[in-house]
């Protein structure tokens, strides 16, 4: 009898195959007896004959690490034989992941925590878990918590995270995303802002005070139209035009 796949997971479909034949050339029956242990002893799943294969699909009838085999029966209606399969124990299957994101999608340095979030998936029914990895700009880095601070992000810096799930016997493949800080400012350059300490106007008609820079940094602008002071670290930007 051949049985197959020899290596079965929670959602493979076994098949067992018979080749037999009868030297009066009497024509043959077959049946199929299936057997299952799921810890409580082997039980008769699913019994059928007429053909000379038969399947049992595991979506219906055994679960990760339930034991399987097949009893095949040849008759010729004056006798009998059987052959019985090798037991199979159905191994644990590797979960997987996937929505693999990067909120929020146009973090701004300094202000947004970047994290990273996965949905996982295990056909066992395994709980999945996730263990993460970040490069920065192409780079490894040593973070591998699911958030980053916003103390710990740069403008212009390239973050990509890997997430990869664990359903506590096996790892699957990992899946990534990847986000870029400031992307959301659509290539702004800042210009001067003013030539020298005192009062100015931004492009937008702001009004300013105490110039700290003569170069814009890429980020967001406030346009509240109200009088601003600019503070010792703070980003001072103009919006693309």
């Amino acid at each position: 009898m051949n049985f197959s796949p020899a290596t079965v997971y929670t959602d493979d479909v076994i098949q067992a195959t018979v080749s037999a034949s009868d030297a009066d050339g009497d024509a043959l029956s077959y049946a199929f007896d299936w057997y299952v242990d799921n810890g409580s002893g082997f039980s008769n799943v699913q019994s059928t004959s007429g053909m000379a294969s038969d399947s049992l699909d595991g979506v219906f009838y055994f679960d990760k690490g339930d034991s399987v085999y097949v009893t095949a029966t040849v008759t010729d209606g004056s006798a009998t034989t059987s052959d019985t399969s090798t037991t199979v124990v159905v191994q644990n299957t590797a979960p997987s992941a996937f929505n693999v994101i990067v909120t929020p999608s146009e973090p701004v340095a300094g202000a947004d925590d970047l994290e990273c979030i996965a949905q996982g998936n295990d056909v066992d029914g395994d709980t999945v878990n996730f263990t993460y990895a970040w490069n920065l700009n192409g780079s490894s880095t040593t973070y591998t918590a699911a958030t980053i601070l916003a103390t710990d992000i740069s403008d212009g810096d390239v973050w990509e995270c890997t997430a990869t799930p664990d359903d506590g016997t096996d790892v699957g493949v990992p899946n990534s995303a990847t986000v870029t800080v400031g992307a959301d400012v659509e290539g702004a350059v800042g210009v001067a802002w003013c030539a020298s300490a005192g009062a100015g106007l931004d492009s937008a008609g702001n009004q300013f005070t105490t110039c700290l820079s003569e170069t814009g940094v890429v980020g967001a602008e406030s346009t509240d139209g109200a009088t601003n002071t600019l503070q010792p670290g703070s980003i001072f930007v103009f919006s693309p035009e």
